[in-house]
């Protein structure tokens, strides 16, 4: 087989590949992130569950330490 035909045979191989893909497009997820206006917005999170991450490694040191 020559190069041309080798080049044409796998042009047309790519074409009819190519159409008849079954991938089609997701569609986007809704955008859920916060939109501040711009005019010192902000967002205030809660300090409780913080503290009682502070409270349960204060505890468990506290039992450790009396090991």
């Amino acid at each position: 087989m020559s190069a041309t035909a080798s080049r044409i045979l796998i042009i047309l191989l790519l074409l009819i590949f190519a159409q008849s893909s079954p991938l089609h497009a997701q569609p986007t997820a809704p955008n859920r992130g916060l939109e501040p206006d711009g005019k010192g917005s902000f967002v205030e999170l809660s300090a409780q569950p913080v503290e009682e991450v502070i409270a349960d490694l204060r505890a468990s040191l506290q039992d450790s330490a009396d090991l």
